[in-house]
């Protein structure tokens, strides 16, 4: 199995997360689950990413990351781009999406705590 498989599957996780991501939440457990007993190679390969599809609270931003974490993947082993720049590439993604976010939220919630004080 090869990381292209994964590709598919995870975009076919997306897909069904997008068509009801409610549904999909309440029974992600049991869908992980099945798609683990279906897919016994991939899990074994890539068993990181089975766990954290597990424990992760999915949404479609992080299903997004991780689909283009593995394209990189993909192009780094086809020689398109080195995993210098790839690891650049991703890093600069999971920066802006997780890191930034989260500073923020941080200085804003500094900025209430201050304005509460004075």
């Amino acid at each position: 199995m090869t990381i292209e498989n994964m590709i598919t599957l995870v975009s076919s996780i997306q897909k069904d997360y997008q068509e009801d991501s409610r549904n999909f939440l309440q029974n992600q457990t049991l869908y992980v689950e099945q798609v683990k007993k279906d897919n016994p190679e991939l899990v074994k390969k890539y068993s990181k990413i089975f766990t954290m599809l597990e424990k992760e609270q999915l949404t479609n931003q992080k299903l997004e990351r991780l689909l283009y974490m593995l394209r990189m993947a993909v192009k780094v082993n086809s020689g398109n781009i080195d995993a210098k720049k790839a690891d650049i590439k991703v890093g600069h993604i999971l920066v802006d999406q997780i890191v930034k976010p989260h500073l923020d939220k941080k200085q804003t919630d500094k900025s209430k705590l201050y304005n509460k004080q004075t």
